[in-house]
């Protein structure tokens, strides 16, 4: 999880595997898809950066709302670069030794 603030208090987010299948449904891609056009940020437009901060907010808040995460981009004034990409290293951490299944 993310702590962050949203309209002054503590807010949790999390790009947990729920979030990341409504991201994949609501913007018709594959997360490998979507992490690709991430990794290029030039490209990146706002519309997909509130769309992710929008699924990463549904844990905390479900009825989380699009016009609910652009608020919180806006509140985050620029700061949302550095967040999604601490959001997407949580939900992907590397493996540890020993969590993997023998061959």
């Amino acid at each position: 999880m993310i702590a962050v603030k949203f309209k002054g208090k503590d807010f949790n987010l999390a790009l947990t595997t729920s979030a990341i299948c409504a991201l994949e449904d609501e913007v018709d891609q594959s997360i490998n898809e979507i992490l690709a056009r991430f990794q290029n940020t030039d490209k990146l437009r706002m519309k997909e950066i509130s769309s992710l901060f929008r699924v990463m907010m549904l844990k905390e808040k479900p009825d989380a709302t699009f016009d609910d995460a652009c608020a919180l981009v806006d509140e985050m004034r620029g700061n949302h670069h550095a967040i999604m990409l601490s959001a997407v290293q949580a939900a992907f951490p590397d493996p540890v030794k020993g969590d993997q299944p023998e061959k």
